[in-house]
């Protein structure tokens, strides 16, 4: 293993010669910490009586040119208060999707629909996406369908 100084550069390799760290690469930067809380709503908030339902509820978090979708990455980290996925004080990571909702017929126990956020980047928006897929024909009582709180902390960085 070699470390090695210059005026300009610093690099470590292995003893095979190997670079494993240099300050020539990229480095992860961390651009924005965005705090706050949302309130997914109610499934059926719209309309009490539908039999099936197909939705996204968009909820922006921050509009800025310097979201990008060229090396970004984010680590989103939420505290669910109600539903399928309640943590409590506990914070969950929220990499990928997470289902929040789950929405059964009560006697029978069968699954009719769910609610799934996810953390999505586009070019100048960061948001978080739910959505609501939810098929009740041949049913009126469910249960599950409840006012989600999230909290959420997401950081979102580049590469630079």
């Amino acid at each position: 293993m070699g470390i090695s100084f210059n005026s300009d550069s610093f690099k470590i390799t292995d003893k095979l010669g190997n670079t494993k760290f240099s300050l020539d690469r990229r480095m992860p930067h961390i651009l924005y910490n965005i705090p706050g809380v949302i309130s997914i709503p109610k499934v059926l908030a719209l309309d009490p009586k539908a039999k099936y339902v197909d939705r996204s509820d968009e909820f922006i978090l921050i509009n800025n040119s310097l979201i990008n979708t060229d090396d970004y990455f984010i680590m989103p980290f939420y505290k669910v208060n109600g539903g399928v996925a309640d943590s409590g004080s506990s914070v969950i990571s929220g990499s990928g999707s997470v289902m929040v909702r789950e929405i059964v017929q009560p006697s029978t126990g069968l699954f009719l629909g769910s609610s799934i956020i996810t953390t999505i980047v586009e070019p100048g928006i960061l948001k978080i996406v739910c959505k609501h897929k939810f098929d009740r024909q041949g049913f009126t009582n469910i249960t599950g369908d409840d006012v989600i709180n999230l909290a959420y902390r997401i950081y979102y960085g580049r590469f630079k």
